[in-house]
């Protein structure tokens, strides 16, 4: 949507804000120059997003961020990324499972901070998760903080900390609602959130 007078007009319609995955985000959206490593980047995908979240995080709109959402939510929010996770953080282990491995595949554990809206939602036992991506969280957006890392201590999950409701997850857990009732509970979180949201 190129017009910003339409993607308002639309934004006033909703509820909540469901950020998706997808290709890298631009880097020219946190001041940093393109790295090597950085993939295909869609421009005009970048901007709506990053407008759209912008507005989300101003009217205390319910947001929904996986994957590349969780990264546009960072940046949006004044944060920054890693554009290549294993050729700027060469200690770190492997995160981009795709497409050598299923996209259900479990690659690693993450374990939600207790008494985090995270650990409301799907507990605070270890979690399996996929893993789908090559870029990640380096510093944190304001007003965000972290409830997961992996293993390695890539940021998995963050929440807002304000009075809205925010769930980022670097995972995919739409993969995953068939094997684990805990990522349906996430969506069922978020659209509750969007519901009273609405009728507020």
């Amino acid at each position: 949507i190129q017009s910003r007078k339409i993607l308002k007009q639309l934004f006033q319609m909703i509820d909540g804000l469901l950020l998706i995955g997808g290709p890298d985000l631009d880097p020219v959206h946190y001041h940093q120059s393109k790295h090597p490593g950085l993939r295909t980047v869609t421009l005009a995908r970048d901007n709506m997003e990053m407008q759209v979240s912008l507005w989300a995080l101003e009217a205390d709109l319910p947001i929904m961020a996986i994957c590349r959402g969780l990264q546009v939510l960072n940046v949006a929010a004044g944060g920054t990324l890693w554009q290549d996770i294993a050729s700027q953080l060469p200690s770190a282990s492997k995160h981009d499972y795709h497409p050598d491995y299923p996209k259900d595949f479990l690659a690693h554990t993450v374990k939600p901070v207790p008494h985090s809206r995270l650990a409301e939602i799907i507990g605070e036992d270890d979690v399996s998760v996929n893993s789908l991506h090559h870029q990640a969280i380096d510093k944190l957006g304001q007003n965000l903080r972290t409830v997961a890392h992996a293993p390695d201590g890539i940021i998995e999950a963050v929440e807002g900390i304000n009075a809205g409701w925010i769930v980022g997850v670097q995972w995919h857990p739409e993969w995953l609602i068939e094997s684990d009732q805990r990522m349906m509970n996430l969506f069922k979180a978020f659209g509750d959130a969007c519901s009273r949201y609405g009728d507020a």
